[in-house]
């Protein structure tokens, strides 16, 4: 795989684990209305639907979507889509640094492999 590749794949990757923080701040905004009711549930998808984190994931959701497009016009999916674990790292590495999340020595060993065999894969 080319340099250009793999930096592709690796924006793709990291746009997918930011889009994952903007609906996670999307949920924690709308975490309070009470989805329990016909009325409840109405006011929650109201609320959601404007919500600019949920707006964004959307928007950045379409974007990557093209790019990944593009991307597979000139590289195999089987090594492309490997790629798209690497949203698994950006994604754990986010829930730390802005929802204070907790990772345990089980999830780093697990990280890791999935590293290593991104690794592998881009290099055959």
């Amino acid at each position: 795989m080319t340099i250009l590749q793999v930096a592709l794949l690796t924006l793709y990757a990291l746009g997918m684990a930011i889009g994952q923080m903007l609906f996670k701040s999307a949920a924690e905004q709308i975490a309070t209305i009470p989805a329990g009711t016909a009325s409840g549930y109405l006011m929650w998808l109201l609320k959601l639907a404007f919500d600019p984190f949920f707006v964004l994931a959307i928007g950045l959701y379409m974007m990557i979507s093209v790019l990944w497009v593009w991307i597979l016009s000139f590289t195999p999916l089987s090594r492309a889509y490997p790629f798209g674990a690497l949203a698994f790292i950006f994604t754990i590495v986010i829930g730390v640094l802005f929802f204070r999340e907790t990772v345990t020595r089980t999830h780093l060993l697990g990280l890791g492999f999935i590293l290593t065999g991104i690794l592998i894969i881009s290099r055959s």
